[in-house]
């Protein structure tokens, strides 16, 4: 981390700025959605903001109890003071459906390649539908 010291007239204060801003957002209109081959669908939004002055490829990756598979870029190349919003699906196939209103937690991960020592995570909820009709 960058470490920042300022003067001001009360004295000096030392501030740390972290190298990555990273948020995860899920579809608020629409939790999930069933198709009709029973396979469980949710839609997020990756929010990654490169604060360094390095350009930096990031890896993205997630885990879960449940045998999701992902739909969405593996790595992202983000210049300096780049940010960038990612749609990402993660799918529940039919046969792994189980209980239905289920939720489970969905850790996303965030690791720069080149720095390993950048990288955060996040928590989410993977949501299944209780009692939707298939699409």
């Amino acid at each position: 981390p960058r470490h920042f010291r300022l003067v001001c007239p009360l004295g000096d204060v030392e501030t740390t700025r972290r190298p990555m801003g990273f948020d995860v957002a899920r579809d608020r209109n629409r939790l999930s959605r069933e198709s009709w081959d029973g396979s469980v669908e949710n839609v997020y939004t990756l929010h990654v903001e490169n604060r360094d002055a390095l350009t930096h490829t990031y890896r993205v990756r997630f885990e879960s109890p449940l045998p999701l598979e992902y739909e969405g870029p593996e790595t992202i190349e983000l210049e300096s003071n780049e940010s960038v919003s990612l749609p990402i699906r993660l799918v529940l196939p039919g046969d792994a459906a189980g209980a239905e209103g289920d939720e489970q937690d969905v850790e996303f991960q965030i690791q720069a390649i080149d720095r390993p020592e950048i990288e955060t995570s996040k928590v989410s909820r993977f949501h299944r539908p209780a009692g939707r009709t298939p699409e």
